[in-house]
């Protein structure tokens, strides 16, 4: 195991040192694209028998794949902040996006002093540009620090993004850093035109379920309202069976544009700038039904928190990797690739480290939701097939055997109460280490602008 890693990881500094970005050998660049809400099973998914994401598919058998990565929170804002700074959610305090008390509304900021992926990679001498769309990741809260350019614009479509991403590194010396952030699976599901009949036909919708397909975000904003009981009236009524298949189908849709944007960006860089370490992953899922409600940031169950996970760099074998893995790893594997040691405190760890026995480690995940009013409260730990996942606020505990039920739907905690109490034990410990840890943070707060407002309610927050 020692010996085959050491090889791997000499054949990737050897392929990193034998191509050049432009005309120069020199340090990698990285490339590091977040598609957000993109499940980890809408990557190899097929509808109709076409598939949703081919070119990503592809990128995938060319890559280190690890096909069963959860992140640390299931929303945006906690999780993005777990991974550029390689921190748990209870120890950066990125929680809220909304917190509210009375007629008072702030939004938790990133704690000016956690360094992050950004500040690290500056100071080794790394041009840093980052191109997003998410208003939980803008510069009001925080996120744009350390970038010497940080385009922004909400909600902006996958083919807006691509071309800011290229033209951002246009006349960038090597090397650099590239964080792109698509949007388009996230709601409103709204697919170009030319994007509505790639699936084949689709079924008549009657007019109840045409209004929530076309008005999707506000539909899962009251779903989600009616589950979580912060609203006394429905202001859209259920939708059939082939409704729901609809909205399935427009996120599909948003992801196969996505997919076809993705790839026009990584076939530009690769003949480009081929000295380019690019992982590509996603912030958290998306829910359809699969407990009741749509969204994400109000569970930690694996349609939320299953993510896609890959890397990729000249040198490096194409490989599939099915153990448990978390995204708080991206950042510590990102430095070892690039030969620099990870940081003492970041609570992750490189992937590729021959003394890791993934299959006995384990990942661990935390949501409040994304607006205090939710009343949400759940934290999960997983260590193999088993997950744990326990509801605060409801004082519920599940435990799954995600290799038999991978829809997470039959609790094992009675007939496995063993393996229930090991889990327990341990998200006990990583609690424990959490309060103690020396970045902890105090949570950071701040009243809420009217335009980061107006952004934030154009995804579906505040």
């Amino acid at each position: 195991m020692r010996v085959s890693y050491l090889l791997a990881i000499l054949s990737v500094i050897l392929g990193l040192v034998s191509c050049d970005s432009g005309s120069t050998a020199g340090p990698p660049n990285v490339l590091f694209v977040v598609v957000d809400t993109l499940r980890a099973d809408a990557v190899l998914k097929s509808r109709e028998n076409v598939p949703v994401m081919p070119k990503l598919t592809a990128f995938a058998r060319e890559s280190v794949y690890f096909t069963n990565a959860v992140t640390p929170s299931s929303w945006t804002r906690p999780a993005m902040a777990s991974v550029f700074t390689s921190l748990d959610v209870d120890v950066h305090g990125v929680i809220f996006s909304s917190r509210r008390d009375g007629d008072t509304t702030t939004t938790d900021l990133l704690p000016a002093s956690l360094r992050t992926i950004a500040t690290e990679l500056k100071e080794k001498g790394y041009k840093t540009f980052g191109v997003q769309t998410n208003g939980n990741l803008s510069a009001d809260i925080g996120f744009n620090r350390d970038f010497d350019s940080y385009f922004y614009s909400v909600d902006a479509p996958a083919n807006t993004i691509t071309d800011a991403a290229l033209n951002a590194i246009k006349d960038a010396t090597s090397p650099y850093f590239l964080y792109v952030h698509y949007i388009d699976p996230h709601a409103p599901y709204n697919p170009p035109k030319q994007y509505e009949s790639v699936f084949g036909g689709r079924s008549p919708l009657s007019e109840g379920d045409k209004k929530a397909a076309d008005d999707s975000l506000e539909y899962l904003k009251d779903k989600v309202y009616d589950v979580l009981r912060i609203q006394d009236v429905r202001k859209f009524s259920a939708i059939s069976p082939q409704g729901r298949e609809e909205l399935k189908r427009r996120y599909d849709e948003d992801c196969r544009f996505t997919d076809d944007e993705l790839a026009r960006l990584l076939a530009s860089i690769k003949k480009s700038h081929p000295n380019t370490i690019i992982v590509i992953m996603s912030d958290h899922g998306e829910e359809f039904w699969e407990h009741g409600s749509m969204g994400h940031g109000t569970t930690m169950y694996a349609e939320q928190v299953d993510v896609p996970l890959m890397f990729n760099a000249p040198g490096l074998s194409p490989a599939v990797n099915a153990e448990t893995v978390s995204t708080l790893d991206v950042v510590p594997t990102i430095f070892k690739l690039l030969g620099y040691s990870p940081s003492p405190n970041w609570q992750g760890r490189d992937l590729f480290d021959p003394n890791r026995k993934l299959s006995e480690e384990f990942a661990f995940g935390r949501s409040q939701g994304p607006d205090s009013r939710f009343g949400v409260d759940c934290e999960m730990v997983q260590q193999g097939k088993w997950k744990l996942v326990h509801d605060l606020k409801h004082g519920i505990t599940e435990l799954f055997d995600t290799e038999l039920d991978p829809e997470e739907k039959q609790n094992r905690i009675g007939a496995e109460p063993d393996i229930a109490k090991k889990l327990g034990a341990a998200l006990d410990e990583r609690n424990a280490l959490n309060s103690q840890h020396p970045l902890r943070q105090r949570t950071n707060s701040a009243p809420v602008d009217n335009e980061l407002m107006q952004d934030l309610k154009a995804i579906g927050y505040n």
